[in-house]
Protein backbone atom coordinates (compact mmCIF):
# COMPACT_ATOMS: atom_id res chain seq x y z
CA UNK A 1 0.00 0.00 0.00
CA UNK A 2 1.69 3.16 -1.20
CA UNK A 3 2.58 5.24 1.75
CA UNK A 4 -0.25 8.70 2.45
CA UNK A 5 -0.53 11.43 4.94
CA UNK A 6 -2.32 8.96 6.91
CA UNK A 7 -0.13 6.11 6.54
CA UNK A 8 2.88 8.88 7.39
CA UNK A 9 1.51 9.55 10.89
CA UNK A 10 0.91 5.82 11.42
CA UNK A 11 4.46 5.42 11.04
CA UNK A 12 5.49 8.54 13.15
CA UNK A 13 3.59 7.07 15.51
CA UNK A 14 4.92 3.80 15.78
CA UNK A 15 8.06 4.89 16.11
CA UNK A 16 7.27 6.99 19.13
CA UNK A 17 5.68 3.75 20.43
CA UNK A 18 9.13 1.70 19.77
CA UNK A 19 11.08 4.77 21.38
CA UNK A 20 8.82 4.32 24.68
CA UNK A 21 8.88 0.97 24.74
CA UNK A 22 13.17 0.81 24.52
CA UNK A 23 13.32 3.37 27.08
CA UNK A 24 11.14 1.82 29.27
CA UNK A 25 13.65 -1.45 28.73
CA UNK A 26 16.55 0.72 29.91
CA UNK A 27 15.04 1.87 32.74
CA UNK A 28 13.63 -1.08 34.21
CA UNK A 29 16.09 -1.83 37.61
CA UNK A 30 18.74 -4.40 37.20
CA UNK A 31 19.17 -7.99 38.50
CA UNK A 32 20.63 -10.95 36.99
CA UNK A 33 18.99 -11.75 33.74
CA UNK A 34 18.97 -15.13 32.26
CA UNK A 35 21.11 -15.31 28.91
CA UNK A 36 19.70 -17.60 26.07
CA UNK A 37 20.10 -18.86 22.32
CA UNK A 38 17.09 -19.15 20.57
CA UNK A 39 17.12 -20.83 17.09
CA UNK A 40 14.07 -20.79 14.85
CA UNK A 41 13.30 -22.46 11.39
CA UNK A 42 10.24 -20.84 9.47
CA UNK A 43 9.05 -22.18 6.46
CA UNK A 44 6.00 -20.90 4.83
CA UNK A 45 3.63 -21.50 2.06
CA UNK A 46 0.84 -19.37 0.03
CA UNK A 47 -2.45 -20.68 0.56
CA UNK A 48 -4.33 -19.13 -2.31
CA UNK A 49 -3.99 -15.90 -3.20
CA UNK A 50 -4.77 -13.73 0.01
CA UNK A 51 -3.41 -16.21 2.67
CA UNK A 52 -0.17 -17.63 3.84
CA UNK A 53 0.25 -20.32 6.27
CA UNK A 54 3.67 -20.66 8.42
CA UNK A 55 5.22 -22.82 10.84
CA UNK A 56 7.90 -21.76 13.35
CA UNK A 57 9.71 -24.53 14.83
CA UNK A 58 12.01 -23.16 17.59
CA UNK A 59 14.46 -24.63 20.20
CA UNK A 60 15.33 -22.44 22.96
CA UNK A 61 17.86 -22.75 26.02
CA UNK A 62 20.16 -20.75 28.34
CA UNK A 63 23.86 -20.84 28.34
CA UNK A 64 23.49 -18.68 31.84
CA UNK A 65 21.03 -18.83 34.25
CA UNK A 66 18.12 -21.19 35.33
CA UNK A 67 16.04 -20.68 32.02
CA UNK A 68 14.60 -23.93 30.97
CA UNK A 69 15.06 -25.81 27.73
CA UNK A 70 12.11 -25.38 25.41
CA UNK A 71 10.99 -26.99 22.27
CA UNK A 72 8.39 -24.92 20.32
CA UNK A 73 5.96 -25.60 16.93
CA UNK A 74 3.77 -22.78 16.34
CA UNK A 75 1.40 -22.32 13.29
CA UNK A 76 -0.01 -19.37 11.92
CA UNK A 77 -3.12 -18.88 9.47
CA UNK A 78 -2.68 -15.55 8.18
CA UNK A 79 -6.11 -13.96 5.52
CA UNK A 80 -5.02 -10.37 4.52
CA UNK A 81 -8.58 -8.88 4.57
CA UNK A 82 -6.82 -5.83 2.76
CA UNK A 83 -3.35 -5.09 1.81
CA UNK A 84 -2.79 -3.31 5.33
CA UNK A 85 -4.96 -5.70 7.31
CA UNK A 86 -4.44 -9.66 8.07
CA UNK A 87 -6.60 -11.64 10.51
CA UNK A 88 -4.53 -14.54 12.02
CA UNK A 89 -5.33 -17.98 13.78
CA UNK A 90 -2.42 -18.91 15.71
CA UNK A 91 -1.51 -22.48 17.48
CA UNK A 92 1.47 -23.47 19.70
CA UNK A 93 2.47 -26.61 21.15
CA UNK A 94 5.42 -25.77 23.63
CA UNK A 95 7.56 -28.82 25.75
CA UNK A 96 9.53 -27.08 28.97
CA UNK A 97 12.13 -28.67 30.69
CA UNK A 98 13.39 -27.52 34.09
CA UNK A 99 17.21 -27.27 34.82
CA UNK A 100 16.20 -29.53 37.77
CA UNK A 101 15.04 -33.61 37.22
CA UNK A 102 11.40 -33.73 36.66
CA UNK A 103 10.31 -30.34 36.45
CA UNK A 104 8.99 -28.53 33.15
CA UNK A 105 5.74 -28.44 31.58
CA UNK A 106 3.73 -28.81 28.35
CA UNK A 107 1.77 -26.08 27.07
CA UNK A 108 -0.89 -25.77 24.14
CA UNK A 109 -1.69 -22.32 23.16
CA UNK A 110 -4.24 -21.54 20.41
CA UNK A 111 -4.39 -17.36 19.91
CA UNK A 112 -5.97 -15.02 17.38
CA UNK A 113 -4.87 -11.79 16.26
CA UNK A 114 -5.18 -8.76 13.57
CA UNK A 115 -1.73 -7.17 12.13
CA UNK A 116 -1.96 -3.57 10.55
CA UNK A 117 0.56 -2.82 8.17
CA UNK A 118 2.17 0.33 6.22
CA UNK A 119 5.28 0.36 4.08
CA UNK A 120 6.43 2.04 0.93
CA UNK A 121 9.44 -0.07 -0.87
CA UNK A 122 11.96 0.55 1.67
CA UNK A 123 10.20 0.64 5.31
CA UNK A 124 7.09 -1.42 6.37
CA UNK A 125 5.72 -0.64 9.66
CA UNK A 126 2.79 -2.95 11.31
CA UNK A 127 0.91 -3.12 14.66
CA UNK A 128 0.29 -6.60 15.94
CA UNK A 129 -2.71 -7.34 18.35
CA UNK A 130 -2.68 -11.06 19.94
CA UNK A 131 -5.11 -12.63 22.39
CA UNK A 132 -4.10 -15.95 23.77
CA UNK A 133 -5.28 -18.43 25.62
CA UNK A 134 -2.78 -20.24 27.74
CA UNK A 135 -3.49 -24.19 28.48
CA UNK A 136 -0.57 -25.42 31.25
CA UNK A 137 0.11 -28.94 32.36
CA UNK A 138 3.46 -29.21 34.77
CA UNK A 139 4.27 -32.01 35.79
CA UNK A 140 4.82 -31.68 39.28
CA UNK A 141 2.04 -29.92 39.96
CA UNK A 142 -1.90 -29.55 38.83
CA UNK A 143 -3.05 -28.22 35.24
CA UNK A 144 -3.85 -23.89 34.95
CA UNK A 145 -4.87 -21.79 32.00
CA UNK A 146 -3.53 -17.89 31.72
CA UNK A 147 -5.44 -14.78 29.39
CA UNK A 148 -3.34 -12.73 27.57
CA UNK A 149 -3.06 -10.17 25.48
CA UNK A 150 -0.08 -9.22 23.09
CA UNK A 151 0.62 -5.71 21.69
CA UNK A 152 3.75 -5.55 19.20
CA UNK A 153 5.06 -2.67 16.98
CA UNK A 154 7.32 -3.32 14.83
CA UNK A 155 9.77 -1.74 11.74
CA UNK A 156 11.52 -3.35 9.06
CA UNK A 157 14.00 -0.69 6.76
CA UNK A 158 16.01 -1.98 4.14
CA UNK A 159 19.55 -0.54 4.38
CA UNK A 160 21.44 -1.40 0.65
CA UNK A 161 18.65 -1.07 -1.35
CA UNK A 162 15.63 0.91 -2.39
CA UNK A 163 13.20 -1.94 -1.74
CA UNK A 164 12.62 -4.25 1.30
CA UNK A 165 11.69 -7.20 -1.42
CA UNK A 166 14.78 -6.77 -3.45
CA UNK A 167 17.13 -10.10 -3.29
CA UNK A 168 20.62 -9.73 -1.63
CA UNK A 169 19.09 -6.81 0.56
CA UNK A 170 20.34 -6.02 4.42
CA UNK A 171 17.47 -4.79 7.10
CA UNK A 172 17.10 -3.33 9.92
CA UNK A 173 14.60 -4.60 12.66
CA UNK A 174 13.10 -3.65 15.73
CA UNK A 175 10.01 -3.47 17.80
CA UNK A 176 8.67 -3.31 21.01
CA UNK A 177 6.02 -5.85 22.73
CA UNK A 178 3.95 -5.23 26.07
CA UNK A 179 2.13 -8.18 27.46
CA UNK A 180 -0.73 -7.91 29.28
CA UNK A 181 -1.89 -11.46 31.97
CA UNK A 182 -5.16 -11.64 33.25
CA UNK A 183 -4.84 -11.31 36.99
CA UNK A 184 -8.11 -13.02 38.03
CA UNK A 185 -9.38 -10.26 39.57
CA UNK A 186 -11.32 -9.08 36.88
CA UNK A 187 -8.76 -6.87 35.61
CA UNK A 188 -5.30 -7.19 33.85
CA UNK A 189 -1.94 -6.26 34.63
CA UNK A 190 1.12 -5.53 32.18
CA UNK A 191 3.97 -7.97 33.37
CA UNK A 192 6.04 -7.72 30.64
CA UNK A 193 8.12 -6.11 28.05
CA UNK A 194 10.31 -7.11 24.94
CA UNK A 195 12.66 -5.09 23.03
CA UNK A 196 14.28 -6.44 20.40
CA UNK A 197 16.17 -5.18 17.63
CA UNK A 198 18.56 -6.84 15.00
CA UNK A 199 19.81 -7.17 11.42
CA UNK A 200 18.53 -9.35 8.66
CA UNK A 201 19.20 -10.36 4.78
CA UNK A 202 17.05 -11.73 2.26
CA UNK A 203 18.61 -13.36 -0.32
CA UNK A 204 16.13 -14.00 -2.45
CA UNK A 205 12.20 -14.20 -2.42
CA UNK A 206 12.54 -17.01 -0.52
CA UNK A 207 14.77 -17.09 1.60
CA UNK A 208 15.82 -14.83 5.04
CA UNK A 209 18.17 -15.13 7.73
CA UNK A 210 17.31 -12.99 11.39
CA UNK A 211 20.06 -11.96 13.37
CA UNK A 212 18.24 -10.37 16.95
CA UNK A 213 18.98 -8.82 19.99
CA UNK A 214 15.56 -9.80 22.25
CA UNK A 215 15.53 -8.10 25.93
CA UNK A 216 12.80 -9.15 28.40
CA UNK A 217 11.79 -7.25 31.62
CA UNK A 218 9.42 -8.54 33.97
CA UNK A 219 7.27 -7.68 37.13
CA UNK A 220 5.13 -9.50 39.51
CA UNK A 221 0.99 -9.03 39.96
CA UNK A 222 1.94 -6.61 42.66
CA UNK A 223 4.95 -4.75 42.40
CA UNK A 224 5.78 -1.37 40.40
CA UNK A 225 9.05 -1.65 38.96
CA UNK A 226 10.23 -4.05 36.39
CA UNK A 227 13.53 -6.48 36.27
CA UNK A 228 15.70 -7.24 34.07
CA UNK A 229 14.56 -10.80 32.75
CA UNK A 230 16.28 -12.24 29.70
CA UNK A 231 18.72 -11.58 27.22
CA UNK A 232 18.51 -13.44 23.95
CA UNK A 233 20.11 -14.45 20.68
CA UNK A 234 18.04 -14.88 17.90
CA UNK A 235 18.78 -16.58 15.22
CA UNK A 236 16.03 -17.45 12.50
CA UNK A 237 16.06 -18.73 9.02
CA UNK A 238 13.20 -18.07 7.11
CA UNK A 239 12.15 -19.90 3.42
CA UNK A 240 9.20 -19.64 1.54
CA UNK A 241 7.57 -22.60 -0.87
Amino acid sequence: MALGEHAHRGIARLVGVLACGVASVALAQSSTPDRQLWVDYVPSWHAGARATDELELSFRTAWSGAAPTQYWATNTFEWNATPWLGLDAIGAVVESRGPSHGSGYFEMRPSAGARFTWRNERVRASEFLRVEHRMLRPLDAAPFTIERVRHREQLLVALNHPSLAASRTAFLIADAEWFLVHNGRGGWTSNQLRARAGLGYRWSAHRSFECILNDTQRRSDLDPVFEDGDHILRLRWREAF
